[in-house]
């Protein structure tokens, strides 16, 4: 459906994006995500070893950010 299909490919750019941060060492920003894909975004970068994610913003459409994740974060 159209959901999914529309979910797969922010996932796929969140995969290329992810790829991109761990190449560069800089954090990167994807704006204005529901918290649907928010929660698919956050559930992909967790099992990316050396990365963390974590959103910012008010309201329903939140910034993500994608970073190396520090030894603190361990």
């Amino acid at each position: 459906d159209y959901r999914s299909s529309k979910q797969r490919k922010l996932l796929s750019q969140i995969d290329r994006v992810a790829e991109k941060v761990k190449l560069t060492g800089q954090e990167e920003m994807i704006p204005m995500i529901n918290s649907f894909d928010r929660r698919a975004i956050h559930l992909l970068i967790s099992e990316k070893e050396g990365l963390v994610s974590y959103s910012k913003g008010e309201g329903k459409l939140k910034d993500i950010y994608i970073d190396i994740k520090s030894n603190e974060e361990d």
